[in-house]
């Protein structure tokens, strides 16, 4: 809970509901340093939003040279 403190009120009352109604995976033993929401999911990353980013960059960018 001490990362729910560093976000505002609006983002910790909606993960507070997806851990209450059973929609958050969270890493047992990582710490989490972002969220991917999903339609359905609330996933809590042990890796960083950037570096994230940088990933999804990487894959679309090979998508778009297979096709």
């Amino acid at each position: 809970d001490s990362e729910l403190d560093k976000l505002s009120e609006v983002n910790q009352g909606f993960l507070k509901k997806a851990k209450k109604e059973g929609r958050m995976v969270e890493m047992e033993k990582e710490e989490c340093k972002s969220y991917i929401i999903t339609r359905t999911q609330v996933y809590c990353s042990p890796i960083s939003s950037l570096t994230l980013k940088r990933r999804a960059s990487f894959v679309s960018r090979l998508e778009r040279r297979c096709k």
